[in-house]
């Protein structure tokens, strides 16, 4: 649920660094994540891990977030490209490629 006016004036007030817009953001967007991050890395806990990747990036990136461009567009971007880099990582990684498969196995 978004606690302000706009989602314009939430990133206004997130690139100046307040915690509430950042809770807003993670609370309306965080579930809807993971179900995308989900459905391309297959493995819940490496989806939490990217998830959680993303609001990293949000954090490090908010003084220079454009209020005027769709904030969810630009979280599902990063969101993707995480996803993508996870798993051109776990093709080179074989403990990685081991960590997904026993998640299967569950």
């Amino acid at each position: 649920r978004v606690l302000f006016r706009s989602w314009e004036d939430c990133i206004k007030r997130l690139s100046s660094g307040d915690t509430t817009a950042f809770k807003s953001l993670y609370d309306s967007f965080h579930h809807d994540l993971f179900r995308f991050a989900i459905q391309l890395v297959k493995s819940p806990s490496l989806a939490q891990d990217i998830v959680q990747e993303v609001y990293i990036k949000i954090w490090e990136r908010r003084q220079s977030l454009d209020n005027q461009k769709s904030i969810k567009a630009y979280l599902f971007t990063i969101c993707r490209n995480l996803c993508f880099d996870m798993l051109e990582k776990a093709s080179k990684d074989e403990p990685l490629q081991q960590e997904i498969l026993d998640e299967f196995e569950m």
